[in-house]
Formats: C-alpha cells, sequence, structure tokens
C-alpha cells in the first residue's frame, strides 16, 4: 500500500536563476513537494516517528537547497531537493513541483520532477 505525504505551497527565499544570481537578489519560490513512502502499518501500531518519514524533513531539505549553492536552471534545483530526499529511509517517490515569478511579465514558470528509488533486485538502493 502507498501512503503519500505532501507538503503544499511552501515559500522559501533564494539566489537562483540567471538574473538573481547576477543581481545577487533574493527571489520567491514556491513548492508542492509529495513523497510517497511504503507502509505505515508499523508506525500507526507504535505511533513512532522512528516507523515513519518525517513531513518535516521536506521543508528542511527544501530550505537547504536555496540556502546552498546558486543554481542557474531551477531544474537543477528541483532535482538537487529530490535527490536529498529520496536519500531517506521509507522515501519511495518524490513529486516536486518548483515555480517562480516571472518578473517580466508577471507569470509564474517552473518544473515539475517525478522520482523513484533505483532498485537493484528488488532492494532499495
Amino acid at each position: 500500500m502507498e501512503n503519500t505525504i505532501f507538503v503544499r505551497n511552501l515559500s522559501l527565499f533564494g539566489i537562483h536563476g540567471k538574473d538573481a544570481i547576477t543581481k545577487g537578489e533574493k527571489r520567491e519560490f514556491k513548492f508542492d513537494i509529495e513523497v510517497t513512502i511504503g507502509d505505515i502499518g508499523r508506525a500507526v501500531q507504535t505511533e513512532k516517528l522512528v516507523h515513519t518519514f518525517d513531513y518535516k524533513i521536506i521543508i528542511i531539505e527544501a530550505e537547504k537547497a536555496m540556502n546552498g549553492e546558486p543554481c542557474i536552471l531551477i531544474e537543477t534545483l528541483a532535482n538537487r531537493i529530490a535527490n536529498a530526499i529520496l536519500s531517506y529511509k521509507f522515501v519511495e517517490k518524490i513529486k516536486l513541483t518548483l515555480s517562480k515569478r516571472e518578473l517580466l511579465h508577471g507569470a509564474e514558470s517552473g518544473v515539475t520532477l517525478i522520482q523513484e528509488q533505483k532498485t537493484h533486485l528488488g532492494e532499495t538502493l
């Protein structure tokens, strides 16, 4: 059985994108992140966070990436966040949508990235 943990409408600021890096200006980025985790039966029985994935990790990893080395492409930023979250126990799949407001016309642009854990001989790496 799949279970999904999500964080929606997360708004963070960072210096990413060619223009922002050139000008040294922080820009607002918005995130919708869904993380698919495995069976939560043990967590439900024990009520212990160690038996599941803590949704706060989604926010922590997004903040780390936003405050980290600037990325010219938002695809690179999205990939950095997705890979960090996929490295945690219980995480099987991530769907990350990242958008930013374009200064020129005020429209939003963005990227949606879907990644799954790689497996080898039925074992999650």
